[in-house]
């Protein structure tokens, strides 16, 4: 069969894949001939096809298609995009020397995470709104922070003397921890834990960073908003995307009221809010 065939119609397909979901005319591509090569009943049914757009309107081919746009709608909802790559950045991290250049292996480390990979275009505008709200704090916790450590600006926050941060996922928390190795001034530390775990009994912060996800707790584990409601730390940074995480859809106003209501009902007082061209977010009083 020609691929010359089978890539013609995997581009057809991509440009109604990247008007519905967050990925670029090539990436789409690649990722649905991914899935067509290894069909072989497919790639041998449009070997033997003698009209490819007649060929388009069979029941064969509109399987292919939905199961390629399935293969990339779960690919983008995947936190971790290359877990290969993310185990391997953290390796060379560790064992990397303390006077080495740990740059291009957080930037491979950031780029394989989700959350860190939308703030890439604009993550100096978002570290301002944070550092600006974080004030002279001493102490953070950082509630599901993904790898967002590894690309926290810590000599522009001389006050901060303890970063902690946890997450469910192991893979996030061992790149933080492979980080906090690296640096090696204690200031970073990184913890797998689960909200259903609860807090620590006497622990406290100064501030707790909740980013993008009260909205994802309201919807998947809504009795769970009440232990995040009891974050033990004075100030909460609370935020909410402004585009969907797969599919080109604005949220920014579901999500403003999801965390609004979520500070309203926690007895919070809103003390400003801020936006970034990727979340819109809060800052609180907690007592």
């Amino acid at each position: 069969m020609s691929d010359e065939r089978l890539r013609a119609l995997a581009e057809r397909l991509a440009e109604d894949v990247c008007r519905s979901y967050r990925l670029g005319p090539d990436e789409a591509v690649e990722k649905i001939l991914a899935v067509w090569r290894a069909d072989r009943a497919f790639c041998a049914a449009l070997s033997g096809a003698p009209d490819a757009e007649k060929f388009t309107r069979t029941r064969i081919y509109k399987d292919a298609a939905t199961k390629a746009r399935k293969a990339i709608y779960f690919g983008l909802r995947r936190y971790c995009a290359d877990d290969k790559a993310l185990a391997a950045a953290c390796e060379e991290l560790a064992r990397l020397p303390k006077d080495g250049d740990a740059a291009p292996l957080l930037k491979t480390i950031a780029a394989n995470h989700a959350s860190t990979a939308e703030r890439a275009a604009h993550l100096d505008l978002f570290w301002n709104e944070i550092l600006s709200a974080l004030g002279e704090a001493r102490s953070l916790i950082d509630v599901g922070s993904g790898v967002l450590p590894v690309l926290f600006p810590f000599a522009r926050a001389p006050s901060l003397q303890h970063y902690l941060a946890r997450d469910r996922d192991g893979a996030a928390v061992r790149a933080v921890e492979a980080y906090a190795g690296w640096r090696g001034d204690g200031r970073l530390t990184a913890r797998r834990w689960d909200l259903k775990d609860g807090w620590d009994a006497g622990e406290t912060f100064d501030v707790a960073l909740m980013l993008k996800i009260v909205p994802v707790v309201a919807r998947q584990e809504p009795a769970l908003l009440e232990t995040l409601a009891r974050v033990p730390a004075r100030r909460v940074i609370l935020t909410g995307s402004k585009e969907a995480l797969v599919k080109r859809r604005a949220i920014a106003r579901r999500e403003r009221n999801v965390i609004e209501g979520f500070a309203r009902d926690a007895g919070f007082r809103v003390s400003h809010t801020f936006e970034t061209p990727d979340e819109i977010g809060l800052v609180a009083e907690t007592g």
